[in-house]
């Protein structure tokens, strides 16, 4: 790992799950390039330097960033400036919904993203025991919304609302709960986190967010998973959810 230091890693990692706001109800699909095939592939490869990483799409997911334009600007313009967002599933559902036109649910849905400055970097099963180190010390401190980074961070969401939303959208969020690690192996850690986001109507929104360093071909992905939390079982669903994505994507690797 060159230049990079595990706390950078992290800090970027918990950015992308700052950047996790509730969906606007306005929809625009992508329309189909020239020459392009109609069929939605299950998996995704991405090059990233000399390494090509595929991404299967959870059973039951589409990548939706391709298909529907309103659904890329959104996850890339709330995406923290650091990182560049690479993948977006959705319920194949809330798929259907968009292409009639109709809101889609968000009841889970998953994003991958790197950061821009180590996407051709090499990174070693070394390099991801630091990382795990550093966050079991200083994770908490990370997760501080009144830090100076994460107020940073909030800001910049917020500013993006504004743009893609409304000029009126805010963006409040209370203490990040770190729930535990659910995963710890060579090439993945994952642990659970849980958000409450305030909108401008004043309503809370809990969000459990399942984020996973992963390994895979020498280079450091951030994989999410989100659920809307509603019940106590909702971690469990996440959970199982998010082992099952991880292993099929180090599988097809």
């Amino acid at each position: 790992m060159k230049y990079q230091t595990p706390n950078f890693f992290i800090a970027a990692a918990i950015l992308v799950i700052l950047t996790a706001p509730a969906y606007s109800q306005e929809h625009r699909e992508v329309p189909n390039r020239a020459g392009a095939a109609t069929t939605r592939p299950s998996a995704v490869t991405l090059r990233l330097g000399t390494s090509a990483v595929v991404v299967p799409a959870p059973a039951g997911y589409e990548e939706a960033s391709s298909q529907f334009e309103n659904i890329r600007i959104r996850f890339t313009e709330t995406e923290a400036p650091s990182n560049e967002m690479l993948l977006v599933h959705l319920l194949s559902s809330d798929c259907d919904l968009l292409r009639s036109g109709q809101a889609p649910t968000m009841a889970q849905y998953t994003k991958v993203s790197v950061l821009r400055t180590a996407k051709e970097q090499a990174f070693s099963q070394a390099d991801l025991q630091a990382v795990v180190a550093e966050f079991r010390k200083n994770g908490a401190a990370m997760l501080d919304p009144n830090g100076p980074r994460m107020k940073a961070v909030l800001e910049h969401v917020e500013q993006a609302l504004k743009k893609v939303d409304s000029p009126d959208a805010t963006l409040d969020m209370s203490q990040p709960i770190n729930m535990g690690e659910f995963e710890v192996s060579p090439n993945i850690y994952s642990v659970m986190i849980l958000m409450s986001f305030k909108t401008n109507e004043g309503k809370m929104n809990p969000v459990l967010a399942a984020m996973s360093f992963m390994r895979v071909q020498e280079r450091l992905l951030y994989v999410f998973s989100y659920r809307k939390y509603k019940l106590r079982t909702d971690v469990d669903t996440l959970r199982t959810f998010a082992k099952t994505w991880t292993a099929s994507i180090l599988a097809a690797n």
